[in-house]
Formats: structure tokens, sequence, C-alpha cells
């Protein structure tokens, strides 16, 4: 159930304040935690209480240096990388991996000094279901340069993602539940590739992504059924089949851009990263994270503020281990 309908029910029904917290607390017990990276010059790894909004950093007082954070199936491990923005120095960049408290780091690949330009980049990794794999791309001459790879979790069998497409994705492609299927964008339309057979387009273009890997966000409902994506300017939500869509959120003014949605675990619910101008002379963007009730599509709120001094993004839900 919801968290405002839950709550509005105890209430309305004479449980009272205790009662309402509690139907909340359930919800959030189901649904676990959100991850986001945040920082200014230096991007560390936290978690945010879905209900409350606070937030506590991965790895305690020894907090995790990354961004880009990707969460197991399970919700035992996560990958991410180390290295957030170009120019990064050659040697530092890597996808790598630890247990969900931020023990266990270890790097599974690391860039190599004469990889590409020294605009090269790693991101967006993604574990396969079964936790034996690891999707990441690679940019190194910028994002118009996008190669993807898979890796063994051990950091074995680096290899070239064919998608046989002959050409790279807007954004990451992001494995189904089961692990058989693969969806991605190209030119604001979304792609399947089933197994070994060809990708294909849904036959849904509108509303399209624009050709930019910032905005190509993807992500798969938990029963495989649908698929969330955003333009900047709202979310979107269609059937894995193709046949249905439906808008989710649309952004109240030109100024302020949805990014990045991803699911509860349970399905009920989308977080997302909301941008709008910060106010400051600098011109400078306000990030903030925001959550929305998919019975309720059109009223999100805000989980967790934006704040000035520091920039979060890449929100991932997690699974309910996050208590």
């Amino acid at each position: 159930m919801p968290v405002a309908l839950a709550w509005g029910l105890a209430v309305s029904c004479g449980l009272g304040t205790t009662a309402a917290m509690a139907a909340t607390a359930s919800h959030h017990i189901r649904n676990g935690r959100i991850a986001t990276d945040y920082g200014a010059e230096v991007s560390y790894l936290q978690t945010t209480d879905s209900v409350t909004g606070a937030t506590s950093d991965i790895g305690g007082p020894n907090r995790v240096r990354g961004c880009n954070l990707a969460a197991s199936q399970d919700g035992k491990t996560l990958a991410y990388s180390t290295v957030c923005g170009y120019f990064a120095g050659r040697g530092s960049d890597t996808v790598s991996m630890m247990n969900r408290d931020g023990t266990g780091q270890r790097v599974v690949w690391r860039m190599p000094s004469d990889f590409g330009s020294r605009q090269s980049v790693v991101g967006n990794p993604a574990i396969s279901p079964d936790g034996k794999r690891i999707l990441f791309g690679t940019f190194p001459h910028g994002p118009s340069q996008t190669r993807y790879w898979t890796i063994h979790t051990d950091g074995t069998g680096l290899a070239p993602l064919d998608l046989g497409v002959g050409t790279a994705p807007d954004g990451v492609p992001r494995f189904s539940p089961d692990g058989r299927t693969l969806a991605f964008t190209i030119g604001g339309v979304i792609w399947l590739k089933k197994g070994h057979k060809p990708a294909a387009p849904l036959a849904v273009r509108k509303p399209g992504l624009p050709n930019d890997p910032q905005y190509g966000w993807l992500r798969w409902s938990p029963d495989g059924r649908h698929l969330v994506f955003a333009d900047g300017k709202g979310l979107y939500e269609v059937a894995a089949g193709g046949s249905t869509w439906r808008t989710l959120a649309t952004s109240p003014n030109t100024s302020t851009g949805y990014f990045e949605p991803t699911y509860s675990p349970d399905g009920t619910q989308l977080a997302f990263m909301s941008i709008t101008p910060s106010g400051d002379p600098g011109g400078d963007l306000l990030r903030s994270i925001a959550g929305l009730t998919l019975a309720r599509p059109g009223t999100p709120r805000t989980i967790l503020p934006g704040n000035p001094a520091y920039q979060v993004a890449d929100p991932v839900w997690l699974s309910p281990q996050w208590r």
C-alpha cells in the first residue's frame, strides 16, 4: 500500500498517529533505502531513508568514494565507479565492487593508462541478475564515443558488448529481472535484445528521449513487465511488449527537469532526480531526490532535499535488506 494511502487510512479509521507511523514503517521495510552519490569536488556513496530522508554514508566513518552505484538483485553486493567526471588520472578510474555495508572493496577492472584519451572515464555499471557479470561503459572521447563491455565479477572475461545495432546506445543497457533481455535506447527509441536474437525496437516512439546518455535512463520494473524512463521533461512508463505507455509525471515548469528514475523493490514507487536552478548567482543547479507513488501519478514528493553545498545523483532503490 502506498505510504500516503496507508497513513490516510490509519488516521481516518481512528487508529491514531502511532498506527499511521506503523503503516508507513511497514511500507518502508518492504522497500528498503535509496542509494545515491553525493559531493562537490569528490563524490561519495550514501543511502537515504525513503520515508524520513535521513542519510547514512556507506562504510560509516570510512566513507566510500565513488558514483554510479548499482546493486545486485539479492541486495548483498554493490558495483560502482571510483572516479566521476572527465580528465581522470589514468589508472585510477575503475569498476569496483563491495559488500552492501562498504566492506570487501575490490577492483574488478581498472582502466589501463594507455586507454583512449585523457578524457576517458568509466561509468554506468550494472550487475546481471545472477550476480556473475557486470556491464559497464567507457567514454574514451566523450559521450559520442561510448562503448559498453561485460566482465565477470572476478575480473576475468572482459569483452565488448555486441548489441548488433551498429551504434552505441544513448544510455547504459539494462538487464531484465530474469537476465534474458537487455533494454536500451538509440535516438529516442527503446530497443530490446533477447538472448541471441537480433535487437528490435519497441513499437513506441513517443515520448522520445534525447540522444544524450545523461537523459537515456531506463529501468525495468521488478516483475519485468514495464520499463520506466525520463526525457528531462517528465517520467514515463511503457509495457515491455510495447503496446501501452503512460505519463507518470510532468515537470511543473521549464526550469525543472526529471531524470534517472528507479523502481522500489515492490514496484509501487519511483525515486528520481529532480533538477532546479539553485538561485545562486553562479547559475549552479540544485539536485534533489523525489518520490512518486505509481497509484497516484503526477504528484511527486521530496525525499532528499537539494543542498547548494553539494550535488546528489544516480538514485538506486535498494532491496529491503537495507533497513
